[in-house]
């Protein structure tokens, strides 16, 4: 890529406009927010809030390390994007997300049997 792209500002227009092909109407759609702030957040006229950027990265299944350092690539293995944004948020630990990550694995039978059990469990000591 010739362009050069040194600030999250850059890259979110690169990424609205070269990559998804959006207007600035058609993100401000996506995200809850109105043309203005768009360009705004574009030309860096107006700081782009974590919230915004953590919508982004989840509506268009952007690198969080792309969009806010630069780092890496544009988008993230689909697989991983909700867990990975469930680790960020939660500050889970690598046991913590590789629990969930096994539990989704499971069909429907095994997950009902296994939160039987833990419901269980809890419902027991908490009383």
């Amino acid at each position: 890529m010739s362009e050069q792209l040194n600030t999250i500002n850059e890259r979110l227009k690169h990424l609205r406009k070269n990559v998804l092909r959006l207007t600035q109407s058609e993100l401000g759609n996506t995200l809850g927010l109105g043309k203005a702030a768009v360009s705004k957040m574009e030309s860096n006229t107006s700081t782009i809030t974590e919230q915004n950027i953590k919508l982004i990265c989840k509506e268009f299944n952007v690198n969080y390390d792309w969009l806010v350092d630069g780092k890496g690539e544009i988008f993230i293995d689909t697989d991983r994007t909700t867990i990975e944004l469930l680790a960020d948020d939660y500050k889970l630990r690598p046991v913590e997300v590789s629990l969930i990550e096994e539990f989704v694995k499971l069909d429907e039978e095994e997950r009902d049997v296994l939160l039987n059990y833990l419901q269980n469990v809890f419902l027991k000591n908490g009383q």
